[in-house]
């Protein structure tokens, strides 16, 4: 019975530990080093979104914005893939870190255009932005942009866009045409 009882303690403890360490993200601050690529991030637990078309585990991102609304304390990664733009067999992409602590939001923004670099910053706002679009492919474009202006509206962000002096007054961190 001890015999039995001290297996099932040890299976589940070893799936326990699987577990925690399937959970475990390469830190931000690893990124820069060289040592990672985007392919090896695509495995682990984190949004990916693909030129802006397709997205994986948009469940994570759900869970994310639940808690966000009962201003419970989260954390998600965001991973922009860019299929169209190698360095040699290397992809290219963004990867954001996003933390919630029940009033502000942690942004850390690390990219393969700017590999020695990560950028943190802390917004007040996490704003949805919907407009309907008829390009005969698309019907919605939605964004998510962290801000600090409560009042930003989508027409905002295009603009913010194309202003990009402006950049460090918000940050689209999800951008989809669906």
């Amino acid at each position: 019975m001890r015999r039995t009882f001290g297996i099932c303690f040890l299976v589940l403890l070893s799936a326990f530990c699987l577990w925690k360490y399937a959970e475990r993200l390469t830190p931000m601050e690893r990124l820069h080093s060289g040592n990672f690529s985007l392919e090896q991030l695509q495995r682990e637990k984190c949004v990916i979104i693909t030129d802006l078309c397709e997205i994986k585990k948009a469940e994570l991102w759900e869970d994310f914005i639940k808690k966000v609304k009962h201003a419970s304390d989260a954390k998600v990664r965001v991973l922009f893939v860019y299929s169209g733009e190698k360095e040699g067999s290397t992809l290219k992409g963004t990867v954001l870190d996003i933390s919630y602590d029940g009033a502000t939001f942690k942004l850390q923004k690390w990219s393969t255009w700017y590999p020695l670099e990560v950028m943190s910053k802390s917004y007040l706002y996490l704003k949805q932005c919907t407009t309907d679009i008829y390009n005969g492919v698309y019907s919605k474009h939605t964004i998510w942009v962290l801000t600090d202006d409560s009042s930003c509206e989508y027409g905002d962000i295009v603009r913010l866009q194309d202003m990009p002096e402006l950049h460090g007054e918000h940050e689209v961190i999800y951008s989809m045409f669906t």
